[in-house]
């Protein structure tokens, strides 16, 4: 139920939140993982926030966690790059996950499978097939 986020960069600083909810059977929550970088020649650092989020549950545990998430993506003042596994085989969920992202200032990005450096695991098996859900800020953009 947790997250790692791998960098060749040192972060400057790192936090995590759990759930509000847990998921059934297992009684577990899942984590979500907050990593500051330092940006060279900048005062603002970025913010990775990497997400796994609740699954087995109705919508309203999921909405509760990305509610309880939003504080911190709200009041950080430099870019940002939100992804994860947010389990967002229903579309309820993820339309409440891009209503609460682009309040946010942050742009929903959908990759497919492809070659390029970042790499995405589809499960050939599930229907539909699933992505992998990145939000991007545009504040990540090379400054002028």
């Amino acid at each position: 139920t947790g997250v790692a986020t791998g960098s060749i960069y040192r972060a400057s600083g790192a936090d995590f939140r759990r759930s509000p909810g847990r998921e059934p059977v297992a009684n577990t929550p899942k984590v979500s993982l907050f990593t500051w970088y330092d940006i060279a020649d900048r005062d603002e650092d970025l913010l990775v926030v990497n997400v796994h989020a609740i699954n087995f549950t109705l919508n309203k545990p999921f909405e509760d966690q990305i509610l309880n998430l939003e504080d911190l993506v709200a009041s950080h003042n430099g870019p940002m790059l939100v992804a994860g596994d947010f389990n967002t085989w229903w579309p309820a969920r993820e339309d409440f996950l891009i209503d609460v992202m682009n309040r946010n200032g942050l742009t929903h990005v959908a990759l497919e499978n492809d070659d390029r450096w970042l790499r995405v695991v589809v499960n050939p098996l599930a229907v539909p097939r699933r992505r992998a859900t990145v939000f991007f800020d545009r504040r990540l953009r090379e400054k002028k």
